[in-house]
């Protein structure tokens, strides 16, 4: 009975200190989002007090106000990127208290246990049969496990090239947009649906803002599988998708991998349910 007190006391400690972990980790990432956001702001004003000053035929204070506004968006990308980082450790504090971290070997298996029970199949990029739902389902436990064993390229980024949605699954490609809007963009598509931010994505990309315009709001408690979680006010600031919505859980590209989270992943409560299928 001793051996098993301390084991469950060890138990607690790690507990509380992954919970008070994770409380530090989600006043950092609203501190930096909330620098981020300042300092854009603040460089889109410089921008156009310069084209006010260009207007006006006064160079020089036009081009004080564009060394200003290019500090300020400097600024802002590299708390933007710490924002980001921030995500990753709530995500890991999250996976740790609610269990829902699993081997590569784990992820792998139930990918394909889920791809049996549904008769869907699977073909690099391109996820067939089966449900609508079924299929991004699938898709997702496919994405979790690609990233865990290195079939899918683990980074992420909101500047580059043009996003590459054709390669959601498994080889995307370095130097582009990928970020957590296209992942849930990509995911659609790899499943031959219509992406969240709508029929021009494949070609004109999409983001927070656009997937919060389309579908329509549900309730948490009538969520599904694929439905998004979009989070903060709009244009949002971060989505996930839907995985198991008995658990509440997501998975998401918040961070380097793709990987599992929860409905309330900032613990604010502050993030709407929102469906692109009639079903």
């Amino acid at each position: 009975m001793g051996a098993i007190k301390k084991a469950l006391a060890r138990l607690g400690e790690k507990l509380s200190m992954n919970r008070t972990k994770l409380r530090y980790a989600r006043k950092r990432r609203k501190y930096t989002n909330r620098r981020a956001i300042a300092n854009h702001d603040k460089a889109l004003r410089y921008r156009a007090a310069a084209d006010v000053a260009r207007a006006n035929d006064r160079p020089r204070r036009a081009a004080k106000r564009d060394r200003v506004a290019q500090r300020c968006s400097g600024r802002a990308q590299d708390f933007s990127e710490k924002s980001q980082w921030w995500v990753g450790q709530i995500k890991m504090r999250i996976r740790k208290i609610e269990h829902l971290e699993k081997s590569v070997a784990e992820k792998q298996a139930e990918a394909e246990a889920w791809r049996k029970k549904h008769k869907v199949k699977v073909d690099g990029n391109k996820v067939t049969g089966g449900t609508r739902r079924q299929r991004l389902k699938v898709a997702q436990k496919t994405a979790v496990a690609n990233c865990a064993s290195g079939k899918q390229n683990n980074y992420y980024s909101m500047h580059g090239g043009p996003r590459d949605y054709q390669h959601t699954l498994e080889g995307y490609a370095y130097g582009r947009i990928w970020d957590c809007s296209t992942y849930g963009d990509g995911l659609y598509l790899v499943c031959g649906l219509e992406a969240p931010s709508g029929p021009n994505t494949p070609t004109a990309g999409g983001y927070t803002g656009t997937q919060g315009a389309n579908g329509r709001i549900v309730k948490e408690a009538d969520a599904k599988c694929g439905d998004l979680v979009l989070y903060g006010p709009y244009p949002h600031h971060h989505v996930e998708i839907v995985d198991d919505p008995d658990r509440k859980t997501t998975t998401g590209h918040g961070s380097a991998p793709i990987d599992a989270g929860i409905f309330d992943l900032f613990g604010d409560g502050d993030y709407v349910i929102r469906r692109y299928l009639n079903d």
